[in-house]
């Protein structure tokens, strides 16, 4: 019988925080390309992680009046403080972008919970600008 208590008193509370204890060490993380021009845009992405490309790839972006978001889970995967290189180019505009992403928010992420939290925005504005956005944790 104080077994079965015991179990009960030590045990139920373990498995419903299991939940908030089981944290990852590494994450994967999402890029999202917006463009907020008037005209479909061809861009170039390469990234890197200590000298390795991880990802490219040539996108045609879509204007404001179509479907203006390009939106890719899991382009990065890594540890908090892991830092990716990020060129892009517009065809066209002769002007090379760079952007250091470094992921933060591996470890917020729950076993349970398996949407990347670290993001990587892209902006394409008008007048060939690309303007770089991370989404920071909370």
């Amino acid at each position: 019988m104080l077994r079965r208590n015991f179990a009960r008193l030590v045990l139920v509370p373990a498995v419903g925080l299991s939940g908030c204890v089981l944290r990852r060490d590494s994450g994967t993380g999402y890029l999202s390309i917006i463009n907020r021009s008037d005209d479909v845009r061809r861009l170039t992405v390469h990234v890197e992680h200590d000298g390795e490309t991880v990802f490219e790839s040539i996108f045609n972006v879509p204007s404001l009046s179509g479907e203006h978001e390009i939106f890719l889970k899991d382009i990065f995967h890594g540890r908090n403080g892991d830092e990716f290189f990020v060129e892009c180019e517009l065809e066209g505009a002769g002007q090379l972008h760079e952007y250091t992403f470094q992921f933060e928010c591996a470890e917020a992420e729950s076993a349970f919970d398996m949407d990347p939290k670290d993001g990587l925005f892209i902006e394409i504005l008008e007048g060939d600008e690309i303007e770089f956005k991370q989404n920071r944790c909370s």
